[in-house]
């Protein structure tokens, strides 16, 4: 398949961390040959996602104001690495840590992965429809229009917002430790 190709709705989106270790080389393809799929366990994807975040790096662009003029001057500063919040329906029993306590062991949750001060590769894809897998190969993601980005990153947080008239929803805040790299596809 391709990347999309038309304006159109990006009818399904998927935000997953790999179990993989970082790759020593970063670039594209190594980090999508971390999402090798289901049946190694090294895919894990956010589940019950409300709102993902906008992907890519943002220019710092700041103004600044010219003395004795009435405008001012927009520069542009040091790019920070951005960071992404992703908002989920917080299920709790789907983020209670396992007994292993290490993310990187199958079996693990992405309860585990919270605040573990280690880097993960993480990946976001915008499809035209919904796979039938979410392996980054011919046979999952490639069975339809996808456009993936890749990057490392940090589950940094996750904070739980109560709410008596909603559902019960929580923010993620994943920090960003690489470049982006993308938009790719298979």
């Amino acid at each position: 398949m391709a990347h999309i190709s038309a304006i159109t709705a990006v009818y399904h989106s998927v935000m997953a961390v790999s179990r993989a270790a970082v790759p020593a080389t970063l670039n594209a393809a190594n980090l999508q040959g971390c999402f090798t799929g289901l049946t190694t366990n090294t895919l894990v994807t956010f589940d019950n996602v409300r709102d993902f975040p906008t992907i890519g790096s943002a220019a710092n662009i700041v103004k600044v104001p010219v003395y004795g003029s009435n405008r001012t001057v927009s520069i542009g500063a040091q790019g920070d690495a951005p960071d992404y919040t992703v908002k989920i329906n917080y299920v709790p029993l789907n983020w209670v840590p396992a007994q292993s306590g290490v993310f990187t062991t199958a079996g693990s949750t992405l309860g585990d992965a919270v605040a573990d001060n280690i880097s993960h590769p993480f990946m976001f894809a915008a499809m035209s429809n919904k796979p039938t897998a979410y392996t980054t190969v011919a046979g999952g993601l490639g069975t339809v229009a996808n456009s993936q980005w890749f990057f490392v990153g940090r589950i940094e947080s996750l904070v739980v917002n109560p709410a008596r008239d909603d559902a019960l929803t929580a923010d993620i805040q994943i920090s960003v430790q690489s470049d982006l790299y993308g938009p790719t596809t298979i």
